[in-house]
């Protein structure tokens, strides 16, 4: 069901107990008919100028393929979408800019803020890779990364790898967005954003070479049911400028895969498929080919990161390589020089 968001008015103390419903404050002008008008708890229908018996309303808000815009603004950003029935894996970009930014998703009970970085590998950003929690770039490289953060309390505070915020939380506006002007609207309400562990405990990730840059994350959907996502951006510093993206589930590309260790080239084993999630928006997260910082699973959902390995694996061709993949699944490797199984990919 589309959803259109705008005012409107009725006589009583609740939508679903009122027998009419109005397009003005004096209850002069009848809403039109054909429609369907929800308070966000019903749904009812207007037909011949009366409205049917309410029913449980669906979900009313923006859905996934869509751009989510924030500029210049520091503080706690919330929005929830809706990711539809369909199974697979959600796509995420997010993209913080210089100044350090926290993403994090919720979907079925399960919380994270986990990233790939650096898509389409060095030729694009320098840095990439698994991260989390806090990201963006540095000031210094003092205290294994240093981001000079200044609060809009006042003041400097310094947020490092080492360190994190050093229990330091900010007081910060709240956000909701609107869909109606596509635009995040105040709460009027202040919440504390942080305190942010160090990058051992994966509070923090401040890249000493480059920015981030657009980086993925990958929401896991075995399911039809639940279909809402629910996002939260939190912004420390002043001067922040971020982007975040959102795609509909799809099911990740298959490749051909041996066990770790295994034999490459065609005297291989291939009897095993990593599934992977290509780390460049404009591929909508599907390649023939894996590159350097793509996130491989053992499942089309996303949901079981390959175990950390050299594996030989099939790509388009077909070109036999030797993928190294970390204790997180990202692909940190590539390569027809080294051996897999002590014989070199041929």
């Amino acid at each position: 069901m589309a959803c259109t968001q705008q005012s409107f008015y009725f006589l009583g103390i609740s939508f679903a107990t009122a027998s009419q419903i109005y397009l003005n404050a004096n209850l002069t002008i009848v809403a039109p008919d054909n429609f369907w008008y929800s308070d966000g708890i019903v749904v009812r229908y207007m037909i011949s100028g009366s409205l049917t018996p309410p029913v449980t309303c669906p979900y009313c808000g923006p859905s996934c393929d869509y751009d989510f815009l924030a500029g210049g603004n520091e503080g706690e950003f919330t929005i929830t979408f809706d990711a539809t029935a369909a199974t697979g894996a959600i796509l995420l970009w997010f993209d913080p800019a210089n100044v350090p930014d926290r993403c994090t998703w919720t979907y079925d009970g399960v919380t994270a803020s986990e990233y790939s970085g650096g898509g389409m590998a060095a030729t694009a950003y320098a840095s990439g890779g698994y991260m989390q929690g806090l990201i963006g770039g540095t000031t210094s490289a003092a205290n294994g990364g240093t981001f000079q953060c200044a609060p809009p309390a006042g003041g400097s505070t310094t947020i490092t790898n080492n360190t994190g915020s050093a229990g330091v939380s900010y007081p910060q506006d709240e956000w909701v967005y609107d869909i109606v002007t596509s635009a995040w609207v105040s709460t009027a309400n202040t919440v504390n954003v942080g305190p942010f562990t160090n990058m051992a405990s994966g509070g923090v990730t401040l890249n000493l070479i480059d920015i981030p840059g657009p980086s993925m994350m990958v929401i896991p959907k075995p399911n039809a049911t639940p279909s809402t996502v629910t996002i939260v951006i939190d912004g420390p510093c002043g001067g922040t400028v971020w982007s975040l993206s959102a795609q509909c589930p799809i099911k990740l590309n298959g490749f051909p895969i041996g066990v770790a260790g295994g034999v490459c080239g065609p005297t291989g084993s291939y009897t095993s498929t990593v599934y992977m999630a290509r780390n460049f928006p404009a591929s909508q997260g599907l390649a023939s080919t894996i590159s350097l910082h793509d996130w491989g699973f053992l499942d089309p959902d996303g949901v079981t990161p390959i175990p950390a390995g050299i594996y030989p694996v099939i790509v388009d061709g077909p070109f036999y390589g030797c993928w190294e993949f970390d204790a997180n699944g990202i692909c940190i490797n590539i390569s027809t020089a080294f051996a897999c199984g002590g014989a070199l990919c041929v």
